[in-house]
Parts: C-alpha cells; structure tokens; sequence
C-alpha cells in the first residue's frame, strides 16, 4: 500500500480540447494558466472511475478517485492550492476494490477522506485517512471495528472548524447504522449504533420508531452543521410498503439527530413518505437541515424535498416526477436550490428555487430538452448566491461536459459546452464522464471530469474564475 508518496509539484495540460481529438495517450506535464484545464492522473493502465470533489471557503481543493484494474484498485487524491496550482497525485490506499468514498476538506486546509474497501468475497471495511495542512496524509485507519459489520457505503460531513461525522450502514449481514464523530484535537472518537436494521417482519408500521428489530437500512446520508448538530437520514424497508407489482420494496424515511454535548437521541420514522436512493442533506446557518431523495411516483422514480421544521417534524414531499434525485445546495438562510433531470424524458435540466419562507418560487429551464443524452448532473454553490451547475451530455463521438451559471443579481443564463467531444470507451470502460463542482467563497469554482478514452481514461480538472 501506497500511502507516503513524495510530494513532488507537477503541472498539467490537457492538449486534447476539440473534437478532433483522438484516443491516444496524453503524457504532457508543463505549466499551464489559471482556467486551462489540467490532467490530473497519469495512471494509464487504470481505469479512473467515480470522482469525488470538495473545495473549501478560500478555494483549496482535493479530488478523489479510484483507479481501477481488475483484481486490485487503488484511491487517488489530487490537492489544489490558489496560486500554485495542482499537486500531483498520490494514492491513499490499495485494495481489490472499493466501493464508496467520500472527502472534506475545512477553512484550514485539514481534510479527511473515507472510504469502504474489500478485505475477501464477503467482508467490507470502513476507513479514513487523514491530512493535516503542513503534512501529509495519515496512514489509513479503519473507523468499522466490529469484524461482523461489513458496510459497502460511507457518508462524511465536514462543517468549516474542521469537526466531521461519519455514518455507514451494513444491509448485509449485520444490519445496523453507525457512526462515528471527529474531533480535530483529539481524533476519531467511539464508533456508536445510531439504527437497528435487523430483518424481520414484525418491523413497526410507517410511521413509528425504530425498535431493536426491522427490515435492513439503505445507504445512509449525514450532515454536520456549523453548530456542531448533526442529522444522519437512511431507508428502512417495512412490509407495509412492498409494492411487489412495482417490483421494489419501497422504504420509509427514517432519521436520527445528533447534539453537541448530549449524542445522538433515537431512530424514528419521519413522515416523509418513502426513500428508494440518493439521500442529500444540506444545513443552514441555524442548524436546519433540508433534504432530497429519490422514491418511486406514479410510478416512476422522482424526486422528493423536505425541511426539518422541528424535531422530528418536516415539511415537504414530491418535488419532481421523473427524475431520479437530485444535487441541492442551501444558502444561511436556508434558500434551497435543486437541479435535476427528467431522465424518462431525457431533459430538460431544471433548476428550482425553494425559499425557507414561500416554499418553491421559482422554476427554470437551464438546458432544454436535445437528442443527447443528459447524465451526471451535480451543483456548486457558495453562500453569495452563486451558483453553477454541470452535466454530461450525449454526443455523437462522445460526452460534452455542459455548464449553467447563476448570478444573484440576475438569476441563471445560457447553458454553455464547457468541453467538447470527450472520447468515448469501449467495452473495457465502465464508468460514465461523471462530472462533478465544487465552490469557493469568492465564486470560483473547480470543474472535475473523467476523460475516456478505449483503453483508459483520466482524470481532468478546470479551474473557473468568478
């Protein structure tokens, strides 16, 4: 395992902007200005697969990715420091694979990253790694230290003084939820049971609270507030809410909060109907969290909003029909923007407004509807107003990553082609461009990409100005 590469400075161009590039390998590293985009990976014999990106308020970044070959693959991370550039990157860890990972970086440039690995056929493991500004990255801990819990998700929160909260569930074997809080003076603190999961049919009907016995959890999300308060969401199948003629066990919403000084209270259905898959949590500055998710409707998976409103109490329901979850973010004062897509319809990519104050006042088409096919839709916003969404979208010789910005003064303008033609793979090729951003205070914003190519594909990053 891989886990002190030296930290040697390095520059990247990526020379193939337009769509007469070909599929050959791009090996330059030189200078390159601020707003060129830049390569990130130079692992040609992988396979770059699931971006993972997170910026702070001054505009340090990390990417994260797994490269991937058959039998071992190995995660990734590239640091973005204002006015010097990218460093180049360093794996994390080793394993035969992986499976969900996540990172956050804080307002001092600490960061942590989290990850699930394969230790045999059958066991999963939790861990983490951490950076500390000035250092390296830490050898990687495991945060799961029960052999008997083999969890395939995490999810991490970082909130700007650097504290973080992690949650995982374990659908599998032992069917529980668990999380585990960091502090930066002293570390990981004691992995605690936040939900019981075990299957059994005499579960509680929806709604109701979660007992020692229920039908297995679904992957977790969790958001830590500025205020140190957290609130960890997931799924829980009842047998109330099988819907067999859909061929889906549908799952209620279940949620559990966390207190500063007092820990997490009790697991308890939220009466916000159903949760199929992509849990979001967002936090304003008062320590109030709203959420999206995906569930099925009528019956096609679509997008469902909520508020907390007070403990255990929200407000909201179905969003969007058609669509399957979608990125949020939350200005302080708990304004909440969506993107999504209609993905039965292929398009168009919408943006709604939802005020903590009118509810939904605003929806706009930011991208109509076009023959090519829309994926991998994510936002970035800051606490100005600012925001930019991106995607993916179909081309006839590959994917062209597309951009949207908002202003707060003038709202969102014209979709633009960011990059165009990146080439697709063949059948060797598994993962999509995937597209992700990320936001800094002062409104530039970090563009991230998987660039294919038959034989492998890259990692490639784009710093835009405000």
């Amino acid at each position: 395992m891989n886990t002190s590469v030296s930290r040697r400075w390095s520059w990247g161009v990526w020379a193939c902007l337009l769509v007469g590039c070909s599929g050959e390998k791009t090996e330059e590293f030189g200078t390159h200005a601020r707003g060129e985009p830049a390569m990130l990976s130079d692992s040609h014999s992988a396979q770059a697969t699931d971006l993972a990106l997170a910026v702070n308020g001054s505009g340090q970044a990390l990417v994260y990715w797994r490269d991937f070959n058959p039998g071992q693959s190995q995660l990734q991370l590239a640091r973005y420091t204002p006015g010097l550039g990218w460093e180049q990157a360093e794996a994390l860890a080793t394993a035969a694979g992986f499976h969900s990972y996540q990172v956050a970086i804080d307002d001092s440039g600490n960061a942590l990253a989290t990850w699930t690995e394969q230790i045999d056929s059958e066991l999963w493991r939790v861990s983490a790694s951490r950076f500390t500004a000035g250092a390296d990255w830490s050898a990687p801990e495991p945060l799961e230290d029960d052999v008997s819990v083999s969890p395939t998700d995490v999810a991490l929160s970082m909130n700007s003084d650097g504290r973080a909260m992690a949650v995982w569930s374990d659908i599998h074997t032992s069917h529980v939820v668990r999380a585990r809080a960091f502090d930066p003076e002293v570390g990981w603190g004691s992995t605690e049971t936040i939900g019981s999961a075990a299957p059994d049919d005499s579960a509680p009907a929806f709604p109701g609270t979660l007992g020692d016995s229920s039908a297995p959890a679904y992957p977790a999300a969790v958001v830590l507030c500025h205020d140190g308060s957290a609130l960890a969401m997931w799924g829980v199948a009842v047998p109330e809410l099988v819907q067999p003629s859909l061929g889906i066990s549908t799952q209620a919403v279940f949620v559990n909060r966390y207190a500063p000084g007092e820990g997490w209270g009790g697991a308890a259905a939220a009466s916000l109907g159903t949760i199929e898959d992509s849990p979001r949590l967002r936090c304003d500055d008062e320590g109030r969290v709203a959420a999206t998710w995906a569930a099925p409707a009528h019956p096609q998976m679509s997008t469902f909003f909520a508020r907390e409103a007070a403990s255990n109490a929200w407000q909201g329901g179905l969003l969007y029909l058609g669509s399957n979850g979608a990125p949020m973010a939350l200005t302080p004062g708990g304004d909440a923007l969506v993107v999504l897509n209609n993905h039965f319809e292929n398009g168009p990519v919408e943006a709604l407004l939802n005020t903590a104050s009118a509810g939904l006042v605003e929806q706009k088409t930011i991208e109509a509807k076009t023959d090519g096919e829309v994926n991998s839709l994510d936002l970035a916003a800051n606490a100005a107003g600012k925001a930019l969404a991106v995607w993916a979208r179909a081309a006839e010789h590959g994917d062209d990553i597309w951009i949207n910005t908002r202003q707060p003064e003038t709202g969102w303008g014209q979709a633009e082609r960011l990059v165009g033609a990146v080439p697709r793979c063949g059948d060797q090729c598994s993962s999509a461009t995937s597209p992700r951003a990320a936001m800094d205070a002062a409104g530039n914003t970090i563009v991230a990409w998987i660039r294919r190519h038959d034989s492998h594909a890259d990692v490639v990053a784009q710093v835009l100005p405000p």
